[in-house]
């Protein structure tokens, strides 16, 4: 026998081996497994569907929140820590004369007859961490004055 034969031999008697180690499942197995599959699946589109309708509440909640916020009565202006403007509504915009992009381009402060009471409010706003009041004129996009009552809440 040469080498050759020798490897396929040892091959084979190797594959033998193996073929008797593995265990192949029986039909039933294979049944039970793909019934186990199906439910799997089953379960996991129900929590899809479950998770697609918790989304769509949640952006019609979202929505809500935006309309009130956008069309409250009173104007809303939200900033950050240094006065930057992030979200403004449709009220402030409007008593300022001004759209709510070049309210939220230009800031607040903008349109603060005197700038410095402003910058004071919102640094000592800011440093106690308490809310704050106080009154305001500001100039309109126009030029005409107006009055306002700023109410600082730290959120």
């Amino acid at each position: 026998m040469n080498k050759t034969e020798q490897l396929r031999v040892e091959a084979e008697k190797i594959i033998k081996e193996l073929a008797v180690q593995i265990d192949v499942p029986t039909q039933h197995q294979v049944k039970t497994l793909i019934h186990e599959l199906n439910v799997h699946q089953v379960e996991l589109e129900l929590q899809n569907d479950e998770l697609y309708s918790v989304q769509l509440k949640l952006q019609n909640s979202r929505d809500s929140y935006f309309d009130l916020y956008d069309n409250a009565p009173i104007g809303y202006l939200t900033t950050d820590n240094f006065g930057a403007v992030l979200m403004v509504n449709n009220t402030i915009a409007q008593m300022l004369g001004v759209s709510k992009d070049k309210l939220q381009h230009d800031g607040i402060s903008h349109f603060c007859t005197i700038q410095d009471s402003f910058y004071l409010h919102i640094r000592n706003f800011i440093n106690n961490n308490l809310n704050a009041t106080t009154d305001m004129q500001f100039t309109r996009e126009d030029k005409s004055t107006i009055y306002v009552s700023i109410d600082s809440k730290l959120v």
